[in-house]
């Protein structure tokens, strides 16, 4: 399981590559590059996201609920990690 897209309050709509429990991908929006500096409410997202849940990441094997698992590999991708 894998994000794919994320909506945000600001009605934002962002993109995601990448398959797999790893930080292979990017997060865009118009085709630009997302950073936690560019776009903080998705930047937000991804780190509730990855504090919020009981998964681990261990050499991309999952250990832990699947939805967990892609919210991990969503921060992984955003450059914030485990956070």
């Amino acid at each position: 399981m894998t994000v794919t897209h994320i909506y945000t309050a600001d009605q934002t709509i962002a993109e995601v590559s990448g398959v797999g429990y790893n930080d292979n991908g990017d997060v865009t929006v118009y085709d630009q590059v997302v950073t936690p500096k560019s776009h903080p409410l998705i930047a937000a997202v991804a780190e509730i996201g990855a504090i919020c849940n009981n998964a681990q990441i261990e050499d991309e094997v999952l250990l832990g609920q699947p939805t967990e698992g892609a919210m991990i590999a969503l921060a992984m991708k955003m450059g914030l990690g485990r956070v």
